[in-house]
């Protein structure tokens, strides 16, 4: 999740990421998860935002535990709150913002 979406036509590029790395997340996801495969998981195969939300909150510890990974801490959940708000919206017709 590196930059966010690239709104100059680039849309079909992001939407092919997405894409390969749900696949990846589903074909590897017996020999090896983690809290940021899991979150991946929640949100793009199960749809469970509950879980989407709870997974990101694990996978934000694990990112500022990491010394080479606290660098991108903020903006990886800065990043996957967007995608959990897109996807939400996507999904449902109405929102309600309580």
């Amino acid at each position: 999740m590196t930059g966010g979406k690239n709104t100059s036509g680039g849309g079909s590029t992001y939407q092919k990421q997405i894409k390969d790395l749900v696949r990846i997340v589903r074909q590897e996801g017996y020999e090896y998860q983690d809290p940021v495969t899991e979150f991946v998981r929640a949100l793009y195969v199960e749809f469970d935002f509950e879980d989407a939300q709870k997974k990101l909150g694990e996978a934000d510890e694990v990112l500022r535990s990491d010394f080479f990974l606290l660098g991108t801490a903020d903006s990886f959940v800065e990043a996957a709150r967007h995608l959990i708000s897109e996807s939400y919206c996507k999904i449902h017709q109405r929102i309600d913002i309580k």
